[in-house]
């Protein structure tokens, strides 16, 4: 069995922070795809039928960003994530 695939990246943010703003803090552009690509071989017994799904892995990154105005205190504007595709992972079912 052979994947290669082009996977998108993924993020979740509050509205008021951009993708652009994201991709800095967490180092990768979250709107770019990524190739992911595996090769697994298994043996079906005679008899038995398998189902396999591949789902990506994401590597995940968190971040905060904060407003620090010129004068005053600093406040937190919001947190999320950010999460570039890492891999495969295989899910087997057999009957």
């Amino acid at each position: 069995m052979n994947v290669e695939e082009r996977v998108p990246a993924r993020w979740d943010a509050p509205p008021t922070i951009t993708a652009q703003t994201i991709s800095a803090a967490v180092g990768f552009d979250v709107i770019g795809t990524y190739p992911v690509s595996v090769t697994r071989r298994t043996t079906i017994p005679d008899g038995k039928l398998r189902v396999v799904a591949a789902h990506p892995l994401y590597d995940v990154a968190t971040f905060e960003v904060w407003y620090k105005p010129w004068f005053g205190a600093d406040r937190p504007l919001g947190k999320g994530i950010g999460a570039k595709p890492a891999g495969v992972c295989f899910v087997v079912y057999e009957y």
